[in-house]
């Protein structure tokens, strides 16, 4: 591991802001990359749907975790008895005593009127082997938990990924903001140099319209900069979670960032750390308790109850019917239907674990380009150092000249461009280089 210290002074990222005095677009609180970060954390809205989410799979455990505990079932049913409940006993139907005859002597029927009446039932149940069955349930609910929580770390790696880029963008806009009002305050004095020629005749019409038009167009591109640059805070805004007209300015010093200098060390930190990996080894736990709960299924129902009856009925019989017992209930056969989807459930699990494979290998060639692109951005970086340093030192060659009338207006606009164009590819390699430094953190697995 290297820390890499990126410093962004204002001599090294861009011209001095105070060249066109302060504006609107440095309104605001003070906004550091820290800050920022940390305001992410708490307020993305991304994050905070992946936090819901893992709070969900938790209240599923609980729901499934009472599967274990007695179950209360309670019937009420009114009712109007239509039809009369008439109770008829045959002659004999209570024995033949010797000493009276048989009970009753005749045939006696028990009418009931009809009416309203009520039917109630309730019933505790507890499981027996309704427990292993939830448990199972449990156990991979927890695993559907702990997947969750990798979603959420994912979220959260992309979210502080995102952040970095909208403050590294955001930077850029300012800077190249405050090239373009060097821009124009260097066009002013051109302006200003040609119309004292042009007043002694030194210069013809269409050299001070050239001039003009130089100034009119810088003084368009700072206009669209500063559009640019509120888009990209309103961007930011929304990656923090805050209302997109928040006011705030960005801190010109980047926060140190460690990130890994040896390829092979960045390959095995994303082996270690990578979220959609560690879910990937869970998918494939997930899948095996799919097949367990299928050879649950093989297992009888079993459990103890207790039930109160309170049927319609008439007057002479009970009205009130307890018992207890054991409930006992098998699907016995079911041809075969269980054992194909046992079968599906296993090749689910071959899937899984050939989606884990698949996961590893996009990882490794994720942290390879990006680590890559990194190295390329940091080379590229100090070739527009050497060429924005080469064009400055020929604009003070050709001004010098310029001044002494040794060179032509077209030549200080040639140079004056090529400057323009060789700050932008350095601004430009400066921020792929953050970019390319956030993109490997994020493909190693770190900055949560």
């Amino acid at each position: 591991m290297r820390r890499l210290a990126v410093l962004l002074v204002a001599a090294a990222w861009c011209p001095p802001l105070w060249a066109a005095g302060p504006g609107d677009d440095q309104a605001g609180e003070l906004l550091t990359l820290d800050q920022a970060l940390a305001i992410a954390r708490q307020g993305n809205r991304q994050v905070a749907t992946a936090k819901l989410s893992v709070g969900q799979w938790s209240d599923r455990i609980g729901s499934q975790r009472t599967q274990m505990f007695p179950h209360f079932d309670l019937s009420v049913t009114p009712s109007y008895v239509i039809t009369p409940l008439n109770l008829t006993f045959p002659a004999g139907a209570f024995g033949s005593p010797t000493a009276t005859g048989p009970i009753p002597a005749m045939a006696t029927t028990i009418p009931t009127n009809a009416g309203y009446s009520t039917y109630v039932s309730a019933s505790v149940a507890q499981p027996l082997t309704g427990i292993y069955l939830a448990s199972i349930a449990v156990d991979q609910l927890t695993v559907g938990s702990q997947m969750a929580k990798e979603d959420l770390r994912t979220q959260q790696q992309s979210t502080v990924n995102g952040v970095r880029q909208a403050y590294y963008a955001v930077l850029q806009a300012e800077s190249s903001l405050a090239d373009a009002r060097e821009q124009v305050s260097s066009w002013r004095e051109v302006v200003a140099v040609v119309t004292k020629q042009n007043s002694v005749q030194a210069v013809q019409p269409p050299v001070m319209l050239q001039a003009k038009a130089g100034l009119a167009q810088a003084e368009y591109t700072v206009t669209v900069d500063l559009h640019t640059l509120e888009t990209r805070k309103e961007q930011l805004n929304y990656q923090l979670g805050r209302d997109p007209s928040t006011p705030f300015r960005v801190s010109t010093v980047v926060a140190d960032t460690a990130v890994e200098t040896d390829l092979d060390s960045a390959r095995d930190a994303a082996l270690r750390q990578r979220p959609e990996l560690e879910k990937a080894r869970l998918n494939v736990t997930y899948n095996e308790y799919n097949v367990k709960m299928k050879w649950a299924g093989f297992i009888p129902s079993v459990n103890i109850v207790v039930k109160w009856l309170a049927p319609i009925t008439s007057d002479v019989l009970p009205k009130n019917i307890v018992y207890t017992g054991v409930e006992f209930n098998w699907d016995v056969f079911d041809w075969g239907g269980k054992l194909h989807d046992i079968d599906q459930m296993k090749k689910g699990v071959e899937q899984a674990q050939i989606a884990e494979s698949d996961a590893q290998a996009q990882v490794l060639l994720n942290v390879n380009a990006t680590f890559r692109a990194l190295q390329d951005a940091r080379d590229y970086l100090g070739v527009a150092d050497l060429n924005q340093a080469a064009a400055r030192a020929q604009l003070a060659l050709v001004q010098h000249d310029y001044a002494q009338q040794t060179a032509l207006l077209k030549d200080l606009l040639s140079a004056q461009a090529s400057l323009a164009s060789a700050s932008d590819q350095y601004r430009q390699a400066l921020l792929n280089v953050l970019d390319a430094q956030a993109s490997l953190e994020k493909a190693i697995g770190s900055g949560e």
